[in-house]
């Protein structure tokens, strides 16, 4: 929304875009705009969102979960100042003597979309309380609302009176000085990236909506524990509840894309693969999943490519991603190959007692002694080589199952991206919904974990074949 002079010096009236929460999902311009600003997410929960990242079922995550309500409490007191003193016959605004029937309708609109703000928005809360904050300090830079259009939209919350609002909301004000805006703030809460409450980034999975319901996550439970109180203040929610989340997957998982988008230039370092990754998370967002999948799935061929030939010196073969992981696993079983012990053959054995019953009545006593002395030590020895070669298939057994350069899991993983690649790849009848295109998603990101920590590990004054043999016995360790 902007407003220009017209040829009378008048204020007019025209619409930009729409209004913030208002976008439609299908926008991608909007969605672009994620990639355009960087996401800050605080230095003190940037090691436990990469925990969550690669398990989130192992690291869990802190939810507030709480009824909110958009027409009661400072939304109220808010929405009647708001009504009392913006109508078209208030001229310190705008003069609708210059406006026509068209503006005026745009007029009313906006103010529309301004009330549901009021009703429904948490940055428009935090927005009005941090205004109030430097209003009360006399702080003379100029602050304008995040995700609130400048023109008219500003002009409206500009006018409000923000001492009153101190004056009447004088508990929540105070909780908002010490525990929410002190340290690093930040007011841009919305789904794209994390609000910064005192020193610890905060997610809106559920942002507040006409039907009552808040979701707020964080890494630990401090923050949590502040909104709620200054919600609570503010006569805004009901039956709050805050708690860790380690089950169901669905809970879990939650929020795993809005976390990942602030943390993916930390786990992804190639900057040609985190242009392709912040295209599939765009998919992601426009609803797009099996496009979101196939760029994960090109994703993950390039790992894979990168894996094969950083550890077998020789150029990958440009195959599908299920080709290459078998690949990969043939090299690695002609790396760990082992000389194989040969079965004993009991034949020999047999034949010798069959020729001393033969010539027994012939032999004298003394030599039937020694033979059977000898034949007893022959058929001793056949016995230990027989146990050694039980040993043997045993122990090969044991090492075809677990023999493999990657971890169990990661294995698992590597499955899953490859059977939703192909679903993609093939046009199969698999339906791939949000669940498939967030697993690719979480699947990568441990791939990518798992091989970063690898070549941390590796001694790159080994040899290819040394290298390779301690990356089996390592990962077997981990399994």
């Amino acid at each position: 929304m902007v407003s220009v002079q017209a040829r009378n010096g008048k204020n007019r009236i025209y619409q930009s875009r729409d209004i913030g929460p208002y976008r439609t999902s299908t926008e991608k311009s909007t969605i672009r705009d994620i990639f355009r600003t960087k996401i800050n997410l605080c230095q003190s929960d940037l090691e436990i969102a990469l925990q969550y990242i690669n398990n989130p079922t192992k690291s869990g995550i802190w939810k507030l979960r709480a009824e909110w309500s958009p027409d009661e409490g400072i939304s109220s007191y808010l929405l009647d100042d708001f009504n009392k003193r913006f109508t078209l016959n208030k001229h310190d605004i705008i003069n609708s003597e210059y406006l026509t029937e068209e503006d005026k309708i745009l007029f009313n609109r906006i103010k529309d979309d301004v009330a549901k703000r009021i009703r429904l928005s948490l940055n428009v809360i935090f927005d009005i309380f941090y205004r109030s904050y430097l209003d009360e300090s006399k702080d003379s830079k100029l602050y304008l609302l995040e995700n609130v259009n400048t023109g008219y939209e500003q002009t409206f919350f500009e006018k409000f009176d923000y001492g009153a609002i101190r004056t009447k909301y004088t508990d929540a004000y105070e909780l908002f000085k010490k525990e929410i805006v002190s340290g690093d703030f930040s007011t841009s809460g919305d789904r794209s990236s994390p609000i910064t409450i005192n020193g610890h980034s905060v997610f809106l999975e559920a942002t507040p909506n006409p039907e009552g319901t808040l979701t707020i996550v964080s890494f630990c439970r401090e923050p949590l524990e502040s909104l709620k109180d200054f919600f609570k203040a503010i006569n805004k929610i009901k039956t709050p509840s805050i708690r860790l989340w380690f089950s169901p997957e669905e809970d879990v998982f939650s929020p795993y894309i809005m976390i990942v988008k602030t943390v993916y230039p930390e786990i992804i370092k190639n900057s040609q693969l985190i242009k392709k990754f912040e295209e599939a998370i765009e998919q992601y967002e426009t609803e797009e999943y099996s496009h979101c999948v196939n760029c994960i799935g090109i994703i993950s061929e390039d790992y894979l490519i990168q894996i094969y030939e950083t550890l077998f010196r020789d150029v990958c073969p440009r195959v599908p991603l299920g080709s290459i992981y078998v690949l990969i696993n043939h090299e690695i079983e002609d790396v760990n190959a082992k000389k194989a012990i040969k079965k004993p053959n009991s034949n020999e054995v047999y034949s010798k007692i069959k020729d001393i019953e033969k010539q027994l009545d012939a032999i004298k006593q003394n030599q039937i002694n020694k033979s059977s002395i000898r034949l007893i030590r022959e058929v001793f020895k056949f016995t230990l080589d027989q146990q050694k070669y039980n040993d043997y298939l045993d122990k090969e057994l044991k090492s075809k199952n677990t023999s493999s350069l990657f971890p169990l899991d990661i294995s698992d993983k590597i499955g899953e991206l490859i059977s939703y690649r192909n679903a993609t790849s093939h046009k199969s009848r698999t339906r791939i919904t949000e669940i498939e295109a967030q697993r690719m998603v979480y699947c990568l990101m441990s791939l990518v974990t798992w091989w970063n920590n690898e070549l941390e590990e590796i001694d790159w004054n080994n040899d290819k074949r040394a290298i390779i043999k301690k990356c089996i016995a390592r990962n077997k360790t981990n399994s």
